[in-house]
């Protein structure tokens, strides 16, 4: 890829992550009180930021949102076991 494609892709994400923190600045969930499926879509992408090891020291709100949704049972059987060397896939 080129820089320039790269560049771009780190700006989209850089500005996806903002868009989160901003909207879980002030509720527990993206749209709200409670978990939705806007919480799905969007920690599948949050949690490949973070494996690729993105900064996210300035979004301050995504660490604790981050971590209500992976203590989900669903997240772990759909993420973090699906990740783990050991799950037999």
């Amino acid at each position: 890829f080129s820089k320039e494609c790269i560049a771009k892709a780190m700006s989209e994400a850089y500005a996806f992550l903002g868009e989160v923190n901003n909207a879980i600045s002030t509720r527990p969930y993206i749209v709200g009180e409670h978990f939705s499926l806007t919480d799905i879509a969007a920690i599948a992408n949050v949690h490949r930021y973070r494996l690729l090891d993105l900064d996210m020291e300035p979004y301050n709100f995504i660490g604790q949102w981050y971590q209500r949704v992976a203590d989900r049972k669903a997240f772990q059987l759909a993420i973090t076991e699906y990740e783990s060397p050991n799950s037999g896939s």
